[in-house]
């Protein structure tokens, strides 16, 4: 957290900013690094995210997913059109 005083928001009797004292530079200096941290760590994790193998291992889930929920109904989809052709076979 940033703390400032009140002091370094204020400006002397000619109008001049008053310079900001050394805890102030330290807590920026501070923050800056935090945020320098921060960004590579984003850009570490977007990285990884699209790397090949992490790639790789959505599109097995995907292809697993899709066959799990695929083959079923493929299967009740055999089992109305067998249903339907002997039925219509006996009625004839």
């Amino acid at each position: 957290m940033l703390k400032m005083e009140f002091g370094a928001f204020t400006l002397n009797i000619e109008g001049i900013p008053l310079p900001p004292s050394h805890d102030i530079w330290a807590a920026y200096e501070n923050d800056k690094k935090q945020k320098e941290e921060l960004n590579n760590e984003i850009i570490l994790t977007k990285s990884k995210i699209y790397s090949a193998d992490n790639l790789t291992k959505i599109a097995i889930n995907i292809t697993i997913i899709v066959l799990l929920i695929g083959y079923p109904l493929r299967f009740i989809f055999l089992i109305l059109r067998w249903a339907v052709k002997t039925l219509s076979q006996k009625v004839t």
